[in-house]
């Protein structure tokens, strides 16, 4: 079939099949564009809410591509107030991506609402979304916890947390899960429900706080029973002065300063370079550790009770009389719970420490140790409230690990009168400890209460404790061997381990809206008291039992049992 056109002095036939493939082609490149790409954003409207001017907020856009044919997606018109501050999208898109992300950032100079559009291009096809963005401007320290105040307790945790409950609330960028948890809540609160405050009490992630701390008490644990090692290397390099004292072995009597040159002794004794005694210089020691410990709360932090269980195996190498080098194992299994807020913290650590111990002439000694660790932590922290008639039956899961540096650094000196032995001592530890960033799981992803899951930003503490004490001991005789009793007192002085402030957001709030986690000062000055004894026996072998506790600090209560053995090949 043809089509015939008549012009004034021709006729053209056109064959209509042929006409519709011309236009076809013609059309195919842009139809091929269109059919092949299909873009979708998930906002082109966002409100950034209420933003100090010395703070920003973030919100992200995902492009989602299906399938991929732009191969470059590029923002234009942001300027200094609203700006692109991450994008995986510039880079070109391969055949397999299908979504990419343009993360835009407010970040308010000036106080008041401010509004702006920024353009997303396709250059590929030619074409672009525009995204508006509108947000406000307020004076620092100004977001308020708006009906939620009343119910925090003055707790400054509290009222952090809820100053961004009533932020996300009003934003409108909330996931539907946590805008639904937000309208409960301040609901109930509008209401005057008085479970609104034990509703805070578990919603602010406070538990961000106790990681550091029990990273801390994973290298103070470590470092007590590599000091009770080098205690006992220092002793047997350098004698024993034991004067009067003698033990009778099968009829033979050998001076008791002879005898303990080898026997382990978790806090030194005296020296005298006459009666130096040569022990293998391979030794091999095994100690334990248990210690309790809790916490009054306060303004800022729950009360806290812990309990830690701790191993140490080492062997270490005289090099000579007076100079040992050595190396250790640790693991620790520590359990934190936290009352008020309903929440455990468990903890496994393994460390490596690199240690030494080296006798100097009249009596003075130093001590010195490396130590590296890393802790595995799951917490885990229980919703359980009502509100309006709706019940919260949560546990939210974390699971991340953290790691620790410290550095130690000892000397002293002992005098001998007898079988008494006295003298000063000195300790200088310093400990680094970092814990990753913790994301939470619910139990009930869907369920009430879901939306408070938040995602707890990593930090990084410093500690450096100088401790300045004396100690004494006695040596006293039996018919199986020798016992040391002793006795030290010590000054300890915090210089760093500030008070943190530990960042934490909801993960369904897109703009990731801070919430400052507080923690409270360290009491700088305290006393530690170590009572103990050690024992060499009739068969060589040696062995150490100690307690420690911690005295006139205002923050932490610790009780601690060690105990040890030493072996020599």
């Amino acid at each position: 079939m043809a089509l015939s056109i008549w012009t004034c002095s021709h006729r053209i036939s056109y064959n209509p099949f042929i006409l519709i493939l011309v236009v076809f082609l013609l059309l195919w490149p842009a139809l091929k564009a269109q059919a092949s790409t299909s873009i979708s954003l998930s906002s082109t409207s966002l409100e950034f809410g209420e933003v100090e001017t010395n703070g920003y907020r973030d919100i992200r856009v995902t492009l989602s591509i299906l399938p991929s044919t732009v191969t470059q997606v590029v923002a234009t018109d942001y300027n200094s107030v609203f700006s692109i501050s991450g994008t995986d999208c510039q880079s070109g898109l391969s055949d397999s991506q299908r979504t990419c992300y343009v993360d835009v950032r407010f970040t308010p100079t000036t106080t008041g609402s401010v509004s702006h559009t920024i353009v997303l291009n396709y250059a590929a096809i030619d074409e672009a979304d525009t995204v508006t963005l509108t947000g406000t401007g307020i004076v620092p320290g100004s977001v308020t916890a708006g009906p939620l105040a009343p119910f925090t307790q003055e707790k400054d945790n509290n009222y952090s947390t809820s100053a961004v409950i009533i932020t996300t609330c009003t934003s409108g960028n909330a996931s539907a899960a946590l805008q639904r948890d937000c309208n409960q809540l301040v609901q109930a609160a509008n209401s005057g429900d008085a479970q609104t405050t034990a509703a805070l009490n578990q919603i602010s992630p406070e538990t961000a706080t106790k990681s550091s701390q029990v990273t801390h008490q994973s290298a103070t644990t470590q470092a007590r029973n590599i000091t009770s090692r080098m205690v006992e290397l220092r002793s047997g390099a350098s004698g024993i002065s034991v004067q009067g004292v003698g033990l009778n072995i099968d009829g033979k009597y050998l001076p008791a300063g002879q005898i303990v040159q080898s026997s382990l002794q978790p806090l030194g004794m005296g020296a005298s370079a006459d009666e130096t005694f040569a022990n293998s210089k391979i030794g091999v020691f095994f100690s334990g550790e248990i210690a309790k410990g809790s916490r009054d709360e306060s303004a800022l932090e729950s009360d806290l009770d812990y309990k830690t269980y701790g191993i140490t195996a080492g062997v270490d190498y005289r090099l000579n009389d007076k100079f040992f080098l050595g190396a250790a194992l640790g693991f620790i299994d520590t359990k934190a719970e936290l009352s008020n807020s309903n929440a455990e913290l468990d903890t496994r650590g393994y460390s490596l420490s690199f240690y030494g111990s080296y006798y100097l002439e009249d009596n003075y000694f130093t001590d010195f140790s490396l130590t590296f660790g890393k802790n595995n932590f799951d917490q885990n922290r229980n919703l359980n409230f009502v509100l309006g008639g709706s019940t919260v039956n949560q546990k939210f899961n974390a699971q991340y690990s953290g790691t620790y540096t410290s550095i130690l650094l000892g000397a002293g000196k002992d005098i001998q009168k007898g079988p008494w032995s006295f003298g000063p001592r000195a300790k200088l530890e310093y400990t680094r400890s970092r814990t990753d960033t913790a994301t939470e799981t619910a139990s009930d992803a869907t369920g009430p209460g879901s939306g408070w899951v938040t995602q707890i930003g990593s930090n990084t503490q410093d500690s450096l404790l100088f401790q300045l004490g004396a100690r004494v001991s006695y040596a006293h005789s039996a018919n199986w061997g020798v016992i040391f009793p002793y006795a030290q007192l010590d000054l300890a002085h915090e210089f760093q381990q500030d008070a943190q402030v530990i960042n934490a957001h909801f993960v369904q709030d897109p703009a990731s809206t801070q919430i400052k986690i507080k923690s409270d000062k360290p009491d700088r000055n305290f006393l530690k008291l170590n009572l103990g004894t050690s024992a060499q026996f009739k068969n060589g072998t040696s062995g150490f039992a100690n307690y420690s506790t911690v005295l006139s600090n205002s923050v932490w209560d610790s009780h601690t049992l060690s105990v040890g053995v030493r072996l020599e090949f």
